[in-house]
């Protein structure tokens, strides 16, 4: 992608080294907001927002939260 802050998902996967499936099962359950789709029909994600965001998640993930306990957690912030 030609903007350096902004990511498709198998991008931010390479960037996180988390599994693309994984990525998109966040997505899915609205752990990772998207910006925009692309015109490829392709979602495109903020690289700084998301990357921040993937680390909380992992970090929650750790600690055993669960999926609903988390997104809890994200929209209190």
């Amino acid at each position: 992608m030609k903007d350096k802050n902004k990511l498709f998902i198998s991008e931010l996967a390479e960037l996180t080294g988390l599994k693309f499936t994984t990525l998109k099962f966040y997505v899915e359950n609205d752990l990772i907001p998207f910006e925009q789709e692309s015109t490829q029909a392709r979602r495109v994600f903020n690289k700084v927002a998301s990357v921040k965001r993937i680390k909380e998640i992992v970090k929650l993930r750790e600690k055993r939260f669960t999926i609903d306990e988390i997104k809890k957690k994200l929209s209190n912030q």
